[in-house]
């Protein structure tokens, strides 16, 4: 089996199947086997052995032997296939499949309320999710406390289902007519194969006048206020004869919404409207510009378009240019950035390429964290250009070690201006107050010492921004 024996992480290998082949099949060994199974089940939270353990084994402060032995092998593409008999019964679907990145207190809420299937939170169909008071009813009322994130997560990412009314505030991008669409949805259909959500169409409130915006207010950082929609081309006639107090429906694929939260109607931030000639209106806690970027972004990502394609080494049209000195310190800039990969590399050049005869931009960019605590946590960041006169480039990417908001944030503006031209005019809006106090105190302060430099967080990537 093993024809060659190269390193010590090959013996390894070899060793630790030697053992577990000899676990699973001596017979005097099996009871011993089954207990580890046991503890494998309990702290992976899954009957038996899972497909790809490496996905799970992340969430695990200290992995028993067998959890270590398994995503050992799984390295190699070896993969064991039991010959004790070992099954959980009360379900066929393991909820950690629908929930890949559950938390370490999501997995003890789990243990605790001993739920592993998903066949314990679904009515007999299959295709409709409890309510939680029905799921604590069926087993007689024993959970305490509010309802676990968990199963928020289920039921507002993964699960359909039009079992009860949906109010959520949604929001997608319409291809057709290249805008964001926002809406309040009212009810959803859904079924063995697809779901469609249905929601009342809300546009948001754009004349500073009436908002009485303070002069000094851009026009991106005003406050979103929505409305219902009087009636425009989106609307679903149909859908509207339903219910006449909605004047515009308008119907979409349910896993193509994304979702966000408005302020309560007794909050400072609604009642300061309360002067716009409107009955009913919603303060988001989103501002606009984030839900466009997001709903665009979602978008490209849902139909695999790249925006800015890549390539192995710098485009022929890149090399064929005669480039003058300014976008040769450019690329040479992007060359010795913290960036390390050729190919992004090389996407940015292209980028600075299609910039480079433009001197006035404005970009959208945003960043965020992902299984945070984890050895699986990823920063990403992305940004846009919206200045309908330069080309409407965008990028995402991301980062795996020491995984921070901020970090995210200040990478996204980092790599906006590696691919300036210079002397030109930028206007960046970001939703992050860390990366606009960091900026305006490195700016009150162009000579700091060390020490105090050191002590500030992503100091080298604030390093490059303001060199």
């Amino acid at each position: 089996m093993f024809l060659h024996i190269d390193n010590l992480m090959d013996l390894l290998v070899k060793s630790q199947l030697n053992l577990l082949l000899a676990l699973f099949n001596t017979d005097t060994l099996k009871p011993l086997a089954i207990q580890k199974l046991d503890i494998l089940t309990y702290e992976l939270w899954y009957p038996g052995i899972p497909p790809s353990i490496n996905k799970y084994i992340g969430k695990l402060s200290s992995p028993s032997y067998l959890s270590k032995s398994l995503a050992l092998l799984e390295q190699y593409q070896i993969h064991l296939d039991l010959t004790v008999n070992y099954s959980i019964t009360g379900g066929h679907t393991p909820i950690v499949d629908y929930l890949p990145n559950l938390s370490s207190n999501n997995y003890k809420s789990l243990r605790t309320k001993r739920i592993m299937f998903m066949d314990q939170l679904v009515l007999m169909d299959g295709n409709h999710l409890l309510t939680w008071d029905e799921v604590k009813r069926l087993n007689n009322n024993n959970y305490k406390g509010q309802k676990p994130k968990w199963f928020n997560l289920l039921d507002s990412d993964y699960t359909l289902s039009n079992y009860r009314t949906l109010t959520k505030w949604t929001y997608h991008w319409n291809a057709n007519s290249q805008s964001c669409i926002i809406g309040k949805t009212y009810t959803q259909d859904t079924d063995a194969h697809s779901s469609i959500t249905i929601m009342e169409h809300y546009v948001p409130v754009n004349d500073p006048l009436l908002l009485n915006t303070p002069p000094s207010h851009s026009s991106h950082f005003q406050p979103l206020v929505l409305v219902p929609c009087s009636g425009c081309h989106l609307n679903d006639f149909s859908l509207t004869l339903q219910d006449v107090r909605i004047k515009c429906s308008i119907s979409t694929c349910t896993n193509r919404l994304s979702t966000f939260n408005t302020f309560h109607y007794t909050s400072l931030e609604h009642k300061k409207f309360k002067h716009i000639p409107f009955k009913k209106y919603f303060v988001s806690t989103k501002p606009l510009h984030s839900i466009r970027h997001n709903a665009h972004s979602i978008f490209l990502a849902h139909h695999n378009i790249n925006t800015v394609p890549l390539h192995n080494s710098i485009s022929q049209n890149t090399v064929s240019i005669d480039m003058d000195n300014s976008f040769k310190q450019i690329i040479s800039t992007i060359q010795t950035s913290l960036i390390y990969d050729n190919r992004i590399k090389s996407s940015f050049i292209d980028i600075a390429l299609e910039f480079s005869s433009f001197t006035d931009f404005q970009f959208y960019s945003d960043g965020s964290v992902s299984d945070i605590g984890t050895i699986n946590s990823r920063s990403g960041f992305g940004w846009l250009q919206t200045n309908p006169l330069v080309p409407q480039l965008s990028f995402t990417g991301s980062t795996i070690f020491f995984s921070s908001s901020f970090k995210s944030e200040s990478l996204a503006i980092l790599t906006i201006l590696l691919v300036l031209p210079f002397n030109a005019t930028c206007h960046i809006y970001t939703d992050s107050q860390n990366c606009i106090d960091t900026f305006n105190q490195r700016l009150d302060l162009p000579v700091i010492s060390p020490r105090r430099r050191l002590k500030q967080n992503n100091f080298l990537i604030w390093d490059l921004i303001l060199c």
